[in-house]
């Protein structure tokens, strides 16, 4: 489970760095990039929510097949899927409280809030490379939940390592 927030971490930090690597910005640059970017960062929001409500969606699925086999499955299995759902609501909600940050009208702000938005900017540029990462991390550990599921129905695999062993003293 440590090589998809690995994954996720990685990828947060590229899409950081390779924003901020743009250079520094001074108070009014910061408006015209914030201006620049928020087309996309809505974007971005509205996607990690559609996404997001989609994989709740399909974790039901994927507890009722689960649930439904005839094998017992180990608890790490649903350690995996409880971490996807957490970490998928997670994503919703920093998604949603991201938009309405982004839906302030920053066009409007007075002179004197300028200094402002150069944090601003380095926040949402930030808030937006974690919520990226995020969502790497959660498709990564839906896809080693989906090869887990692939392996207990392929009946030619190797679902023995996926099982609960009949006897208990072999678990151990």
């Amino acid at each position: 489970m440590k090589k998809e927030f690995w994954g996720g971490g990685f990828a947060a930090i590229i899409a950081f760095f390779g924003a901020w690597s743009v250079g520094q910005t001074t108070d009014a640059k910061a408006l015209q990039l914030l201006d620049g970017m928020l087309p996309s960062i809505r974007f971005l929001c509205s996607s990690v929510m559609t996404a997001t409500s989609t994989i709740l969606a399909l974790i039901l699925t994927l507890i009722s097949f689960t649930s439904q086999s005839d094998r017992q499955l180990r608890s790490e299995h649903y350690r995996r899927v409880r971490n996807i759902a957490k970490l998928t609501c997670a994503g919703f909600i920093g998604a949603v409280i991201l938009l309405l940050i982004i839906c302030v009208p920053i066009n409007e702000a007075p002179e004197n809030l300028y200094p402002f938005l150069n944090a601003l900017y380095y926040f949402v540029l930030l808030y937006a490379a974690l919520l990226g990462g995020l969502l790497v991390t959660i498709v990564l550990q839906l896809y080693q939940a989906a090869s887990n599921i692939i392996i207990l129905a392929d009946p030619n695999g190797e679902s023995e390592k996926l099982l609960v062993e009949d006897d208990p003293e072999k678990e151990e």
